[in-house]
C-alpha cells in the first residue's frame, strides 16, 4: 500500500465520522456536549464508578482535561462526585438519573440517524459496509494488542 492509499482511507474515515457527528446532532435538540464529554457518559454507563484518573486513562485525556470536564457534566447534573466508602480519599465519578435518560435520547437519535441514512443502501451494500467496518475493528484492535506488547 503507497502513501497515497493510506492518505486516502484517513481521508474518507475522516469525512465519515464528521458527516455522522453532524447527522447525529441534529437528532439531539438542545443538546450541546462535546464528543469528549459525551464519551466520559458512555464510559461511565459501561463501567459505573469510575475514579477521575481512570477516566482520563481509558479516554486517554489529560487529568486536568479530564477534571474540567467532570466539573462542566457535574453543573449540568450528569454525574456526580461520591467519597468511596472504602477509602474516603478517593473520588468516584458516577451518573446521575438525568444523565441515564439523556444517554438514552442521544442512543435513541442516533439510532435513528443511522436508520435514516442505513434506508438508502440495498442488501448487498449493508452487509459490504458491515463487513468493511468488521474487518478495519478487527486491524485496529489488532494493532493495539501489539502496541501493548512493545
Amino acid at each position: 500500500m503507497d502513501n497515497q492509499e493510506v492518505y486516502d482511507i484517513a481521508h474518507e474515515i475522516i469525512k465519515i465520522l464528521k458527516l455522522l457527528k453532524r447527522k447525529a446532532s441534529n437528532h439531539v435538540e438542545g443538546k450541546c456536549l462535546n464528543m469528549s464529554s459525551y464519551m466520559i457518559l458512555h464510559l461511565l454507563k459501561e463501567e459505573p464508578k469510575k475514579t477521575l484518573t481512570e477516566i482520563s486513562e481509558n479516554l486517554g485525556l489529560p487529568n486536568s482535561t479530564a477534571s474540567v470536564l467532570v466539573d462542566k457534566l457535574v453543573k449540568e447534573g450528569l454525574v456526580d462526585r461520591v467519597k468511596d466508602s472504602a477509602d474516603r480519599r478517593k473520588v468516584i465519578i458516577c451518573l446521575t438519573d438525568k444523565a441515564v435518560r439523556y444517554s438514552k435520547e442521544i442512543k435513541d437519535a442516533h439510532i435513528k440517524s443511522f436508520s435514516d441514512l442505513l434506508k438508502r443502501a440495498n442488501n448487498d451494500e449493508l452487509e459490504d459496509i458491515l463487513s468493511g467496518l468488521r474487518i478495519l475493528s478487527r486491524i485496529i484492535e489488532e494493532g493495539d494488542s501489539k502496541s501493548k506488547l512493545t
